[in-house]
């Protein structure tokens, strides 16, 4: 065996105790987990639709994403956003995290302003070039 094929095993093994590990530790053992676990299971992809907080997703979001592991490897999602300038940090953060979780992001994201999407900063009042954007998304997801 060569240095360099052994320190490919040696790296190979720490990855594969590491993926073991991090199963045991999200083990889904509450019934509520194991529902969401299996809800998220059945879809092929998702549209995360998030306001920005403090120049991130919301801690909801996040929480109900970190719960699970496996059930979002290899599927496809996208992000709606939200907020003063388009939600665009929150989306950005988004992406981030998705990488983590391995899924795959595709390339549009909607980005709404509180100022010109909303009427009274309340109300969805989208602008009209929005609707196409929306619809890129879609294709781009369900494709």
């Amino acid at each position: 065996m060569t240095p360099s094929s052994s320190s490919s095993t040696c790296s190979t093994t720490r990855y594969h105790t590491w993926t073991g590990l991090r199963r045991r530790i999200w083990a889904n053992t509450r019934i509520h987990t194991q529902d969401w676990a299996a809800t998220i299971g059945r879809f092929d992809g998702f549209v995360f639709v998030t306001p920005e907080y403090n120049h991130s997703t919301s801690g909801v979001l996040k929480n109900a994403i970190d719960y699970l592991y496996a059930e979002w490897n290899d599927k496809a999602v996208d992000v709606v956003s939200y907020g003063a300038i388009g939600g665009t940090r929150a989306a950005e953060h988004l992406r981030l995290i998705a990488g983590e979780m391995q899924m795959a992001d595709v390339r549009t994201n909607v980005a709404l302003s509180l100022i010109t999407d909303f009427k009274d900063f309340t109300a969805l009042a989208p602008v009209a070039y929005q609707t196409e954007v929306v619809d890129t998304l879609l294709d781009q997801i369900i494709v």
